[in-house]
């Protein structure tokens, strides 16, 4: 399944239109650790995209006066109900997490840190 590359005029509403949104925050430029989570992050949308929305933002496009919750690249932000649960960098299981996310189950630490 290919990745919704979200722009900046349709990410609030991307966030809201299902009760669960995943997002890859990264940047072109990233081709370590965004090279790494990016095929993950594409496995959890195919087996995952029919209840929860999968996007990308080129964190350059949206600059710092964006306000997202990022800190580093890549980060992944989890969300329910258009609010942020958890926002972590790096490689991961996308998949795994999304998963606990629907289930109801704690995330990890906003850093990135289990």
């Amino acid at each position: 399944m290919a990745i919704h590359e979200v722009s900046t005029a349709e990410y609030d509403s991307f966030l809201r239109e299902r009760d669960y949104a995943v997002i890859l925050y990264d940047a072109p430029w990233d081709v370590g650790p965004g090279a790494l989570i990016r095929p993950l992050f594409e496995e959890a949308a195919a087996a995952l995209g029919g209840r929860v929305n999968f996007g990308a933002v080129d964190v350059d496009v949206f600059g710092p006066e964006a306000g997202l919750p990022v800190a580093n690249v890549p980060t992944v932000g989890y969300f329910k109900g258009g609010r942020l649960v958890a926002a972590l960098i790096g490689p991961q299981d996308v998949a795994a997490r999304t998963r606990a996310m629907l289930e109801g189950k704690h995330l990890g630490y906003r850093d990135g840190h289990d």
